[in-house]
């Protein structure tokens, strides 16, 4: 079979992201099964640089053929693909394959192979980077391509500036502060960037985490059942939307179980169920069947532990199992899951010389809506096998719950301080531009660990706070 695979950036342009990896993957598969794979792509290699003309194609035995960007920044920098000569080859080429397939839903490459592909009357499919329900959600936007592309950046734009508003506002941040430090972050944060090239939903995750946060804190001022329910619910609705955030729903879930005991817990189990059915009910419709669920799962078992440092996967979790093969993926999870819970253990009880004031500082700890979502969200970043670099735009929960600023200078609050600074693009360019490329990735990588000091002070703290205040602090 004859296979045109279509994708906006291609290796070895892994700067993009888990879609160049996943791409790579389909191709050499394809290619080992004894297909013959073309991909079409652009000449971007990331956010300064273009690939080389006649570079060799990865992996071997696949033709790759790449157009020249008009505008190399507007790719790179805002997801603006405009390959030269694309579509004209594309309506000239796509009769000779027997099935083209779509690696990006965003892209004028993908549009242009869509369109070639019915002018052609050969079949074409979307490969599916994200659930179902994912795909469901944006069905508002509009068909043409370029109004959808303008209004899913301006959508990021938003989101970003709403979640930081909404942060700061918790912290007593008045509104007109609040939207500077807003445009501070848009122009300044390295993952928000990120997110925004690679068109992905980091944003609209980071702003459903506020709003998050902020209907616990008014759930603890007005309890009700409804307020568990939709609490749940919201919860499992973010899962099914990306299942990058299993520790966001079980902390959700685990300071209302605390907050609100058994009673509580059921309503939310309740909500999350009832979402759980909504939204599987949802994707389907979407996508013609409830078939799209288990090849959407099969997919995603396929994509454990991919992606390299080099590749642009940052995971802890995956570092340790490429540099442990005995331990494997699942292994690496295990061994960094329990770790935490060790240190957050003797951070609660004295480094062990207090146990009877364990139970008492977890649970305080439970019943902080804040420090449960910091503390999810480093998990996260600790234990998950694919941590691309534009999922870091979620530290800046951590960070805004972090930063005390009627502490003194201490190690958690400097810790806040250097999460920040290692995410800024001043330091990641900086260093890049002074050729440190051992040193950038040491920094983007493990950035987020200076937010631990603050979160094991705050275990420490919730051993003699009184029940109940620390929450609402």
């Amino acid at each position: 079979m004859r296979l045109l695979l279509a994708i906006p950036y291609f290796s070895p342009a892994y700067a993009f992201g888990g879609s160049v990896t996943v791409a790579e993957t389909v191709v050499a598969d394809a290619l080992a099964a004894g297909h013959q794979v073309t991909v079409a792509t652009t000449d971007v290699l990331d956010e300064h640089n273009r690939i080389e003309p006649g570079a060799p194609a990865v992996p071997e035995g696949a033709e790759v053929v790449r157009f020249r960007n008009v505008s190399h920044r507007a790719a790179a920098a805002v997801n603006a693909y405009l390959p030269r000569g694309y579509r004209r080859w594309a309506r000239a080429n796509a009769g000779r394959f027997d099935a083209v397939l779509l690696h990006d839903v965003y892209s004028a490459v993908s549009v242009g192979a869509a369109r070639a592909a019915v002018a052609a009357g050969v079949p074409y499919a979307l490969q599916p980077l994200g659930t179902p329900f994912f795909y469901a959600w944006f069905t508002p936007l509009p068909a043409d391509y370029d109004r959808a592309l303008a209004l899913f950046a301006v959508l990021q734009h938003a989101a970003t500036a709403a979640a930081v508003c909404l942060l700061a506002r918790m912290r007593g941040v008045a509104w007109l502060p609040a939207l500077a430090l807003a445009a501070l972050v848009e122009l300044t944060f390295n993952p928000f960037v990120q997110d925004v090239k690679v068109g992905n939903v980091n944003a609209f995750q980071l702003l459903a985490m506020a709003l998050l946060l902020t209907a616990c804190r008014k759930a603890l001022d007005r309890p009700s059942r409804a307020w568990d329910a939709a609490l749940g619910a919201a919860a499992a609705a973010l899962v099914l939307f990306k299942p990058n955030t299993p520790w966001i729903a079980l902390a959700v879930v685990a300071h209302i179980a605390a907050a609100r005991g058994s009673k509580g817990l059921l309503a939310a189990l309740a909500g999350a169920a009832a979402a759980c059915v909504a939204a599987i009910a949802a994707g389907a419709a979407y996508l013609d069947g409830l078939h799209a669920w288990p090849d959407w799962f099969a997919y995603a078992r396929r994509m454990e532990g991919a992606g390299t440092l080099t590749e642009g996967n940052l995971s802890l979790t995956t570092l340790v199992a490429h540099g442990a093969p005995a331990l494997g993926t699942g292994g690496a999870v295990l061994m960094v899951t329990a770790l935490a819970a060790i240190a957050a253990l003797a951070a609660a009880s004295e480094m062990g010389r207090r146990m009877d004031l364990a139970v008492h500082a977890l649970k305080e700890v439970a019943r902080d809506p804040g420090l449960m979502l910091s503390c999810a969200i480093v998990l996260t970043f600790a234990t998950f096998p694919l941590v691309w670099p534009h999922y870091h735009l979620w530290a800046l929960l951590p960070i805004s719950w972090g930063f005390r600023r009627e502490a003194r200078w201490d190690a958690a609050t400097l810790g806040v301080i250097a999460c920040y600074a290692g995410f800024s693009r001043p330091v990641v360019q900086g260093l890049s531009a002074a050729g440190m490329v051992s040193v950038t990735l040491l920094v983007v990588v493990f950035s987020w660990v200076a937010l631990v000091p603050a979160i094991l002070a705050a275990f420490s703290r919730c051993r003699t706070h009184t029940p109940g205040t620390l929450a609402r602090a």
